[in-house]
């Protein structure tokens, strides 16, 4: 299953555009390579961003009905347990 939920919330966008990591030249460099895979997030900012989202999503109220289950799923789990210890 895959879901895309289109957002034009600024403060989830502004918590995303900050994990932007930085991709090495060589994944660039198409010329050189067979193949070249590039994944990059910035991971100091990864817990600040979480939390940021994390409150933003629990605060509207939705009428759809799969929107008010991912809230109420959001509201009873917390992201600073899951990622306590690992950052």
């Amino acid at each position: 299953m895959s879901m895309v939920v289109e957002s034009n919330n600024q403060t989830i966008l502004t918590a995303l555009t900050q994990l932007t990591g930085f991709i090495p030249e060589y994944v660039n460099d198409l010329n050189n390579t067979v193949l070249a895979l590039g994944f990059s997030i910035e991971v100091g900012g990864l817990s600040p961003a979480i939390s940021r989202i994390w409150n933003e999503l629990q605060q509207p109220s939705y009428n759809c009905p799969l929107l008010q289950k991912m809230q109420s799923a959001i509201k009873q789990n917390n992201p600073e347990v899951v990622f306590r210890g690992l950052i």
